[in-house]
């Protein structure tokens, strides 16, 4: 009776935690929110986690994807490469002929489900090189994007646990140089190959030209190291499983999957500049559900957009906010003229 009785209050606690996971925008209690967050991706629900951490707030998260809850080969590591198969969890994007590759055409693969990339991606733990970021602080004149402004936040966010087969990881990262308290679970690789012994022999015979690198996450990302990887206890860590779905019972946060932004209503300007701050609208539609009307949700504070690399300007361009000369080929009312800061300027990288 009392083993019943914990599995019971089990299952209503899951149940109160996704209580607040809608699936249709018209089961959404409300219209009108403080903030509406375009996209619970890697960034969106870090924001949606933190905005309404003030019970004051009120906030709603609209994601095109499902729910991440449960799918096998997205939460077991070994898998991961399993999921850019699954058509329903990605963005069908790919890119147009590159004239450096032999004009091939590659797959830019996009999640679409909670958590956005950091769902879908092959679980690799890199935060880049403190040149990068530096340089992001000269390039926008703004000193917090520098490595030292930025480092304490990467500690925050970060858990690092230990890997599944407990090993003995002394020598294999800088234990200085990473979080513990933070939500997103991060570990080193447990169960070593049998060639790690082989590839970290040539650091020692050829260190110049293979130096070896005791953590690549610490600002010098030059030499071989061991890689570390988004995930803990044997399973991924997400942004929604680290931040969305810990928050998922606050009475003020609610989140609606399987519905699109179409677009932007109400936005206004500052310069060539969109400003989605001051009571902007949203057009909304569920995916698959061609036939229903479309819905309006409005943000009487502001409408954050964090639906990625591509879906981000792809909504700002359908919304009228872009180059004047490309919408009106389009048929699309202008709203914002900005001919040169949206759209055109995609680079990838690797991480």
């Amino acid at each position: 009776m009392h083993s019943s009785s914990v599995a019971l209050f089990g299952l209503l606690l899951a149940h109160t935690a996704l209580a607040k996971l809608f699936t249709d925008p018209a089961q959404l209690p409300r219209s009108e929110y403080d903030f509406a967050v375009v996209g619970a991706g890697t960034a969106g629900n870090v924001i949606a986690s933190r905005l309404s951490e003030n019970p004051s707030i009120s906030a709603c998260v609209i994601e095109a994807g499902g729910n991440d809850a449960g799918i096998l080969e997205m939460m077991i590591s070994f898998t991961a490469p399993d999921v850019l198969s699954n058509a329903s969890l990605i963005w069908n994007y790919t890119t147009i002929p590159q004239k450096a590759l032999n004009n091939r055409i590659l797959p830019y693969q996009r999640g679409r489900v909670l958590g956005g990339s950091s769902s879908v991606n092959f679980l690799a733990y890199t935060r880049g090189s403190y040149d990068d970021f530096d340089r992001f602080a000269n390039v926008t004149g703004d000193p917090g994007w520098s490595w030292d402004a930025v480092f304490p936040f990467m500690l925050k966010a970060e858990n690092f646990t230990d890997p599944v087969d407990h090993h003995n990881i002394t020598g294999e990262f800088n234990g200085s140089a990473h979080g513990y308290r933070g939500p997103l679970l991060t570990t080193l690789p447990g169960f070593p190959s049998s060639i790690d012994p082989r590839i970290l022999a040539s650091t020692e015979t050829d260190p110049i030209v293979f130096p070896f690198n005791l953590d690549n996450n610490a600002g010098d990302t030059i030499g071989i190291g061991w890689l570390q990887s988004t995930s803990g206890l044997g399973s991924r860590s997400s942004s929604a499983t680290a931040y969305l779905h810990p928050v998922l019972h606050r009475p003020n946060l609610d989140v609606v999957i399987q519905t699109q932004v179409t677009r932007l209503l109400n936005v206004g300007a500052q310069g060539a500049v969109p400003n989605c701050a001051l009571s902007s609208s949203l057009k909304v539609a569920q995916v698959g559900m061609h036939n229903r009307p479309r819905m309006t949700i409005r943000a009487s504070k502001e409408v954050v957009l964090s639906a990625g690399a591509i879906n981000t300007p792809q909504l700002l361009l359908l919304s009228g906010i872009g180059d004047p000369e490309a919408l009106s080929s389009l048929g699309i009312p202008i709203l914002v003229h900005s001919p040169d800061s949206i759209a055109g300027s995609l680079v990838y990288c690797d991480w």
